[in-house]
């Protein structure tokens, strides 16, 4: 007979919820002054598009909006980050056993979910900016795809693990 609320001699917890192959991510914090200087060339690159007159040259207007795309690509990447950022509440307990506990994780929970759904929204959006570029930003459309993709994944797990 156990007795409740102990282990078994030799039970080893496990490290982390869900499974194995899936990856373990850590969002690391960038050298804000690097890259608040990477967002300005960024930003300026975004505004400049499309001030100066169109080119009649085909490859050149495609390099532009190349590089344009990449531009609004690498800006939409803070807010993918910030998405990823968002931490898990810790000592969630949702047992019948402490009502005030349950209450407090519940709380707890909803908040992260109500701030992981409204960080994914942003990415989201920024992501379908980059998209909607037509004419040569082909590569950075797929890009934009694959991160609106990894946050539907990223939202999906979240959804299998606690169903609403």
């Amino acid at each position: 007979i156990r007795r409740r609320g102990k282990r078994r001699k030799g039970t080893v917890l496990p490290e982390r919820c869900g499974e194995a192959s899936k990856i373990k991510l850590t969002v690391l914090d960038r050298d804000r002054s690097l890259a608040g200087k990477a967002k300005g060339h960024f930003k300026a690159a975004v505004s400049e598009y499309g001030k100066g007159k169109a080119s009649d040259d085909d490859a050149r207007q495609a390099v532009a909006i190349y590089w344009f795309a990449a531009a609004k690509f690498y800006l939409a990447e803070e807010s993918f980050e910030s998405f990823l950022s968002v931490k898990f509440p810790e000592k969630l307990d949702f047992s019948e056993r402490n009502e005030k506990k349950k209450k407090d994780s519940e709380k707890r929970f909803k908040s992260f979910m109500a701030d992981k759904g409204k960080a994914g929204e942003k990415a989201n959006g920024a992501y379908m900016e980059v998209r909607e570029i037509k004419g040569g930003g082909a590569a950075w459309a797929i890009a934009g795809a694959a991160r609106i993709g990894q946050i539907s994944e990223n939202a999906a797990v979240m959804v299998a693990m606690f169903p609403p």
